[in-house]
């Protein structure tokens, strides 16, 4: 599936995902990841994109 969309521009799915998120929004989906007003929490996987075959211990 990533093969496939890393050739598709971002920009061509800015309006379905517009769409469903507003959907979301109106239906309150999205209530219980509030954490300030209008400021929603998003947790992203970037695990494939950056990887390290190095610990770091802090």
């Amino acid at each position: 599936m990533r093969d496939v969309l890393d050739d598709v521009p971002s920009e061509a799915l800015s309006g379905i995902f517009k769409n469903f998120f507003e959907r979301l929004r109106r239906h309150k989906h999205l209530e219980e990841y509030t954490i300030l007003p209008n400021v929603l929490m998003c947790t992203i996987d970037g695990t494939q994109y950056h990887t390290s075959k190095k610990v770091a211990l802090l």
